[in-house]
């Protein structure tokens, strides 16, 4: 729909999911679907930004990633919104849901 009309042309949307999860809550939910406890652990944005480098990333890359987890860190990701909604006209997927049907991915 979003590709094949042009109902949406020059709109911007901010794609969320209906509930808006911090790390800590997404680690439990995924631990109560995996059986196993996992656990979010705050590293520094400098270990974190070695982590990135060491693991391929390119420096501007790595860069933009730790200003997107300090916007969730600001809590940015505290808002939900419809647009995934007006766009497939399908709910969004909760992310318990979405752990259930990629279970084996975590595994």
């Amino acid at each position: 729909m979003l590709l094949t009309s042009d109902r949406f042309d020059n709109r911007a949307f901010d794609l969320t999911g209906d509930e808006p999860l911090d790390h800590a809550q997404v680690a439990a939910l995924l631990s109560a679907e995996l059986g196993r406890a996992i656990r979010y652990e705050e590293i520094t944005p400098d270990t974190m930004r070695a982590g990135l480098l060491a693991a391929g990333l390119p420096p501007d890359y790595a860069q933009f990633l730790l200003v997107i987890l300090n916007f969730f860190k600001l809590g940015y990701a505290e808002r939900t919104t419809t647009a995934v909604q007006d766009i497939t006209g399908h709910a969004p997927r909760r992310f318990a849901e979405y752990a259930r049907d990629y279970r084996a991915a975590y595994a």
